[in-house]
């Protein structure tokens, strides 16, 4: 007679759902410790990002860097985005006291460490929002003054007829060259050229249609050029036009609150999001008033400079600095050579004594921030049509004039933009002929 209890031990059946089961718990644990170690990871991550936050917007007001020095003031084009997709502010680049967290913040965003650059301080600059512009950079690039040796860059493509009194920005790897007068008569033409191959490329502007125009100002905010104001042959001009750098479409722009005056001959900067409008020549004048110009809501605020007077001028030269503006030259009932720092927190305004090498006097010139330091190039004064290069230490306000080798002619009412360590200069008018002609000084 057979029992009807069983046999000990499990058959191969069981010992499979056993198993199966056994896995699919494992599977569930690691899955959940898998969520919370990235949840984890990502409350960190996001500490991280508020630390990154509060380094680039204390950037934007208190140091400069890259290209260095323009970038940090707030000409920054494009935004990193958070691991929640929210925009990190863009208006400055330079990440201080966290290279132990950076790794990890770069790789949630699924960038490769190789988009950024690494300065002998151990500060770090992303170079992705450059659109190529940094590829094959060195710390040397970041690091070491401008040179004095020149090279004549030949321009290819679409050709852009001799001009000055136009205006150039960058962004990314190229120089965006718009209006001037061409002696055809005034012009609202744009051109792209490539900084690494010198191609040029005229862009069809599509929306709004602006104006000709010569003696006007534009600077680089967000991925866009930001034009104001001008001369268009007849007519003082205030009006204000936003292109599309990505796309070259055009949308006019109406500015609020306080009435910005038309004017040309004026400066025009970028600091923490916002232009900054400085002098310039109106229907009453040559003028020293001062405007900041919100560039996310197109606000004006008129601001009011305390501190040592200065006079009206036009013609002058702006950059910005370690959280100020530095105005140069100009013209008032003569030619100028003072030379102002004005502090961007509280408009306050201080005249400089310029020491080592004399700043002539000078108009018409142009100006670009490098290292810390002023680059002047061209212009026109009391002696004439000028060559000459200056570059002015704006800690010190200790002026050294640039021994170039081989130096682009003389000229006034070019253009100058600064790409990686070198300062390019374009067209212009040397006293008897209109330019077309491009230079690297580096």
């Amino acid at each position: 007679m057979y029992s009807l209890k069983r046999d000990s031990g499990f058959t191969l059946l069981e010992l499979s759902i056993v198993i199966v089961i056994l896995a699919i718990l494992v599977s569930v644990a690691v899955i959940n410790y898998s969520g919370i170690q990235d949840e984890a990871q990502n409350s960190a991550m996001k500490a991280d990002i508020a630390t990154l936050q509060n380094a680039f917007s204390l950037t934007s007001i208190t140091n400069s860097s890259i290209g260095k020095d323009e970038l940090a003031s707030g000409t920054i084009i494009n935004a990193l985005t958070d691991i929640d997709g929210k925009v990190v502010d863009a208006n400055a680049l330079k990440l201080y006291s966290i290279n132990s967290n950076i790794e990890r913040y770069y790789k949630k965003l699924n960038k490769n460490l190789d988009d950024y650059v690494i300065d002998s301080a151990d500060n770090v600059y992303y170079k992705g929002v450059f659109n190529g512009a940094f590829e094959n950079i060195t710390e040397e690039d970041l690091e070491n003054d401008i040179g004095t040796a020149v090279t004549e860059k030949t321009i290819t493509g679409d050709s852009i007829t001799p001009r000055y009194k136009h205006t150039a920005v960058r962004y990314g790897n190229k120089m965006i060259i718009f209006g001037g007068d061409d002696w055809a008569g005034n012009k609202n033409d744009c051109y792209e050229v490539d900084l690494n191959s010198y191609v040029s490329t005229k862009k069809t502007l599509t929306g709004s249609t602006i104006p000709i125009r010569v003696w006007h100002s534009a600077v680089v905010y967000n991925g866009k050029m930001i034009i104001f104001g001008g001369l268009d042959g007849v007519n003082i001009l205030g009006d204000c036009y936003e292109v599309d750098l990505e796309t070259y479409d055009v949308t006019q722009k109406t500015l609020t609150g306080d009435t910005v005056s038309s004017r040309w001959g004026h400066s025009a900067v970028v600091y923490d999001g916002k232009m900054i409008i400085f002098g310039g020549e109106g229907s009453g004048g040559r003028t020293n008033d001062c405007y900041e110009v919100d560039l996310n809501s197109y606000v004006v605020t008129e601001k009011t400079l305390t501190g040592d007077g200065i006079l009206g001028r036009n013609y002058h030269s702006a950059v910005v600095f370690n959280g100020k503006m530095f105005i140069f030259g100009g013209y008032n009932a003569g030619f100028l050579n003072d030379f102002y720092s004005l502090d961007l927190s509280t408009y306050e305004l201080t005249s400089e004594t310029i020491t080592g090498d004399s700043l002539p006097t000078n108009h018409m010139h142009r100006a670009v921030v490098y290292n810390g330091k002023m680059i002047v190039f061209g212009g026109r004064g009391e002696s004439g049509y000028i060559g000459d290069c200056y570059e002015v230490d704006l800690s010190t306000f200790n002026a050294t004039k640039k021994n170039l080798v081989n130096p682009p002619s003389v000229r006034e009412s070019h253009s100058a933009i600064m790409y990686l360590n070198k300062m390019i200069i374009f067209g212009g008018y040397d006293g008897t002929t209109l330019l077309n002609d491009c230079y690297e000084i580096q």
